[in-house]
């Protein structure tokens, strides 16, 4: 092949007139795989020649755009936007051109163009060009642009990995945190390579002493995204980490940088330990001067008086134990092997309570107790829990009346009473552990709250149900497990 052939088109028509009609042909062919739309204009600078592609870009058909200017149909843009007239006598590249089409749509055109001249005149005969839509890869790229400028200014950490997990893309609070000046020594940078380094250069306390088992255990969460765990980082920083794979493989992780809020549970941890372990010495201490107060009141001649402050220390010394459970029992802990019999327990707590209710002059029974019933849980909080219900249960109903203790082999225990009903917002102030309330009285005890709360810390809740022709039930109910 010759110098020549290798910088001309091939041509294998000897006659002129066959290899013109061969170079239309090409130029036809190009037109149309091209996909930028061909055109020529006369001095006048009105087409003479358009290609078909003006119809997908305009949805100007290619009769009714001969014969016009191109100004007819938009308008030059300069780069900052105003309205220009380049002269297109001299050659242009890549002008920035605005047109609406068919439908009332703006599309963003690039137009490059060069002059004709007569080959034997030199006159200037018109100019020949490309336009080139680009209206979706300047939203593209503005929506890229957009994206790109939300993550930098994103206030949590976040990178991008690709498939491959190599990292594509960061923000500026990530590249702070990993102590890196800028983007270009993370990007390509395999994530496990990444945490690697950061391992080494100790930003991960953690890892200390450990580093290859931190290390698995964190590519583990990388690849296994399944909601959001915390990590401790460098100079106290605790991140709760986000990650999400996306359809491609890629995966995008969020990091929010949670430190203060950390110290501020802690604080709170620590301050509701103090109130509790406060509330248990004071509930402590005032059993000794209740006690003496009790032995007083045995010696006085007024028998009368003596069996109404007999009542209200009774009342006094239930509020203190109440006070106690509560304090205790505030957020019991339930471990995986721990078990009871419902049915031990509640017959323990009706013959603990069987002398009180015939006191009271009530009735206490005992149904379906006879076989064991095996639940999760803590026998000592779940009996005080069966203890309130059938005290506040003697105390309210009328005299003479039954309260039944009931273990179901679901798993549930129920104390039913024929009592007046608990109000409704009573009930709906259990979920509230800020209200102070016991039964049908305002402000007279702890008993129901406790209740609440040692139910809510076994995974239940007190249902509480009012019976039809008057009395009360309430249940709760507790997950069944294999008998030990």
């Amino acid at each position: 092949m010759d110098k020549g052939s290798a910088v001309s088109w091939q041509i294998k028509s000897k006659d002129p007139k066959a290899a013109i009609n061969e170079y239309r042909g090409m130029l036809n062919d190009l037109t149309r795989l091209i996909s930028d739309w061909v055109w020529e204009t006369d001095t006048d600078f009105r087409l003479t020649y358009v290609s078909e592609k003006i119809l997908q870009s305009l949805g100007i058909p290619v009769d009714d755009a001969l014969g016009k200017k191109i100004t007819q149909f938009g308008t030059f843009r300069s780069v900052s936007g105003e309205t220009i007239h380049p002269d297109l006598t001299r050659p242009f590249r890549d002008l920035a051109f605005e047109a609406e089409n068919r439908a009332g749509e703006i599309r963003s055109i690039l137009i490059s163009g060069v002059p004709v001249f007569d080959s034997q005149t030199g006159d200037f005969s018109g100019v020949r060009g490309i336009s080139r839509d680009i209206t979706t890869d300047k939203a593209n790229k503005e929506a890229s642009e957009k994206l790109g400028y939300a993550m930098e200014s994103y206030p949590g950490y976040f990178f991008l990995t690709d498939p491959g997990d190599r990292i594509v893309s960061v923000n500026r609070h990530f590249r702070t945190i990993n102590q890196t000046a800028n983007s270009a020594s993370l990007m390509g940078m395999q994530f496990e390579d990444h945490l690697r380094s950061i391992v080494a250069r100790g930003l991960v306390p953690d890892a200390v002493g450990k580093e290859e088992e931190w290390i698995t255990y964190r590519m583990y969460l990388h690849r296994n995204p399944h909601g959001s765990f915390e990590v401790r980082h460098h100079e106290g920083v605790i991140l709760q980490i986000t990650e999400i794979k996306l359809d491609d493989g890629s995966t995008a992780t969020f990091s929010t940088d949670i430190s203060e809020l950390k110290r501020v549970e802690d604080a709170l941890r620590q301050s509701a330990e103090r109130n509790r372990i406060f509330a248990m010495n004071v509930g402590h201490d005032l059993r000794t001067p209740l006690a003496v107060l009790s032995a007083n009141i045995d010696n006085m001649e007024d028998k009368v008086t003596a069996a109404s402050l007999r009542r209200d220390l009774a009342a006094m010394s239930r509020s203190v134990e109440q006070l106690l459970d509560a304090t205790r029992w505030e957020k019991p802990t339930i471990g995986h092997n721990d078990r009871v019999d419902l049915s031990k327990v509640a017959r323990d707590v009706v013959s603990d309570l069987a002398m009180n209710a015939i006191r009271a002059g009530r009735h206490l029974e005992l149904k379906g107790a006879d076989l064991p019933v095996w639940v999760s849980g803590l026998e000592e909080p779940m009996a005080i829990a069966f203890r309130n219900l059938v005290e506040n249960a003697i105390q309210y109903v009328p005299k003479n009346t039954d309260v039944i203790v009931e273990v179901d082999k679901s798993g549930a225990v129920l104390v039913i009473d024929m009592g007046p009903g608990i109000p409704e917002n009573i009930k709906q102030g259990l979920d509230n552990p800020q209200i102070r309330f016991d039964r049908r009285r305002p402000n007279s005890g702890l008993g129901l709250s406790i209740v609440q709360r040692i139910a809510e810390a076994h995974g239940t809740h007190l249902d509480i149900v009012d019976k039809e022709g008057g009395g009360t039930v309430c249940r709760l109910e507790f997950a069944l497990i294999e008998s030990p």
